[in-house]
């Protein structure tokens, strides 16, 4: 279900793409919509009401329209929040005033919200958070604020609660550093510490957050050089961690094997440094940074493939011993499918250098 309703979300729903209270919320709702309908509709469990296909039961209609637009859908949500199940009428009004909250209409998002989060409990958060957004559609600023700050009373570590200290913050500064603190993940802590580099540009704090949540961002690598320019002496190996896998997401693995040298000593992130150099064309370094790496992890199971990656940068007789010594310890440790590339490999070797050897090789594969 979840992939499904991914795909649908990418093909065209103006709902979660484009209304206020920001697309994390709202996706979040959804899910939560969908959670509810399966596990109401049946007694699995929850890691299993997930990922119930909608064949499994009576499938949702008010989550089939919900990735309509809008005009489409709302004939047939308001007859359901009508006559509707009781379940298909809670999640009908909420859809309606999320589409009232994005067309501006703030006073017909109240009435479709009126005492909702006690009939759909499991979106009370995001209930509330609807329901202060049309309170500032009818320009009641001090009814909203009382409910941001229940909405972070009640549910703290909730995607409503991020969309709270956003909106107090804007008033009050230090709804922000709550959010900072308190929710570092959420796309609106990240947007607050954008917000406030524009200020101070050289803030490691914020671009530490940055680096750890800003991956959905254009500009997300001007950051990582930012951090890393200017604060490369006072950054914690975990510090690099985030910066190097930063790096590798956006798929610049120069930088991004040049930070997992410096991130904890572990066998993936050795490994990491020196596939990244090898992408990033630094053959001398990968070359060093594979040795390291083979030395500090003997037996790890990234060995193996560090191996067949280091004999890739070597030549001749050294680049077949290399793969030699691969073949060894993935059999060793038991894994065949690194020992069978590793043979391939040799073979390929041989090929260019002795095809009596290639023929044995290949008879091994074989």
């Amino acid at each position: 279900m979840r992939q499904s309703i991914v795909s649908a979300i990418r093909r065209s729903s103006p709902l979660l793409l484009s209304m206020g209270l920001g697309g994390v919320l709202v996706v979040g709702s959804l899910f939560a919509v969908a959670k509810f309908w399966t596990q109401s509709s049946s007694n699995a469990p929850e890691e299993t009401a997930v990922t119930v296909p909608p064949t499994a039961a009576v499938p949702s209609r008010v989550l089939a329209q919900s990735f309509q637009p809008a005009v489409v859908r709302r004939p047939l949500l308001e007859s359901l929040a009508r006559q509707g199940t009781s379940v298909e009428q809670q999640q009908s009004r909420y859809v309606l005033a999320a589409d009232a909250v994005r067309q501006g209409n703030g006073k017909e998002a109240l009435g479709w919200l009126d005492g909702l989060e006690t009939r759909y409990a499991v979106l009370a958060p995001q209930i509330l958070a609807l329901r202060a957004q049309a309170y500032m559609l009818n320009n009641q600023s001090d009814a909203a604020t009382k409910l941001w700050q229940q909405v972070i009373q009640q549910f703290p570590k909730t995607a409503a609660a991020g969309e709270a200290y956003y909106s107090l913050g804007k008033t009050i500064p230090q709804y922000w550093d709550q959010a900072i603190a308190n929710l570092p993940a959420h796309p609106r802590t990240v947007e607050i510490a954008l917000t406030r580099l524009k200020q101070t540009p050289k803030d490691r704090a914020l671009l530490l957050l940055v680096a750890q949540y800003g991956f959905h961002l254009k500009d997300y690598k001007t950051y990582l050089d930012r951090l890393t320019q200017t604060f490369a002496p006072q950054l914690t190996p975990q510090d690099w961690q985030a910066i190097a896998f930063g790096y590798w997401e956006k798929q610049k693995y120069k930088e991004a094997g040049l930070a997992y040298s410096r991130a904890p000593s572990t066998s993936r992130n050795a490994y990491r440094a020196g596939r990244g150099l090898q992408l990033g064309d630094e053959k001398t370094a990968a070359i060093a940074a594979y040795q390291r790496m083979v030395a500090a992890f003997p037996e790890a199971p990234e060995t193996p493939k560090a191996l067949m990656r280091l004999a890739d940068l070597s030549e001749g007789n050294s680049a077949v011993a290399t793969l030699e010594q691969a073949i060894a310890l993935a059999q060793r440790l038991k894994r065949p499918e690194d020992a069978a590339d590793a043979l391939a490999r040799k073979a390929s070797r041989l090929a260019k250098l002795n095809p009596a050897q290639q023929t044995a090789t290949e008879a091994q594969l074989l």
